[in-house]
């Protein structure tokens, strides 16, 4: 109407915050980070002993967020296959993010951690899925939605009594 005021709909795009894994091109200085994480172990123990080894590739933009950038990749790992997300963490936030993981996970919460020992990122699971705002906008059926918040605000209560 002109005013300013924005509509539902441009609130609600505005409100995805986690797409599905994309094209975009990644930042350089992220690409050579995500490239330099194939040359290390999952704990910095050379690869020559009996440490299984992770191995990342098909790196794809997830996220953007005040703190850092997300991206997805697929991994193999002592014969396991899957997905993990990979938070490239700013300011030197990976350890406080690691240690937030890990409180979480400890209450049964969030993604699980994958790998920690990288400086400046942070690995954690992949959970495949429309994104909270994408659920808001009419992506699942409302008993589904309905669940889901329950769920969340449960593991929030969970983390208020910590």
């Amino acid at each position: 109407d002109g005013d300013g005021d924005d509509t539902n709909a441009q609130r609600a795009k505005r409100r995805r915050a986690a797409p599905n894994p994309s094209t975009q091109a990644i930042d350089a200085a992220d690409l050579r980070l995500l490239e330099s994480l194939f040359a290390r172990d999952v704990d910095s123990v050379p690869s020559d002993d009996d440490t299984p080894r992770m191995e990342l590739r098909d790196f794809r933009f997830l996220a953007r967020g005040h703190k850092g950038v997300v991206y997805v990749a697929n991994y193999s790992c002592a014969g396991r296959t899957g997905r993990v997300a990979i938070k490239v963490c700013r300011g030197g936030g990976a350890r406080q993010e690691e240690r937030w993981l890990r409180r979480c996970n400890e209450l049964g919460i969030g993604a699980s951690l994958v790998s920690y020992e990288w400086k400046d990122c942070v690995a954690m699971e992949y959970v495949e899925g429309p994104s909270i705002g994408e659920a808001l906008d009419g992506a699942v059926p409302p008993g589904v939605l309905f669940k889901a918040l329950r769920d969340l605000l449960g593991q929030c209560a969970r983390l208020d009594q910590q």
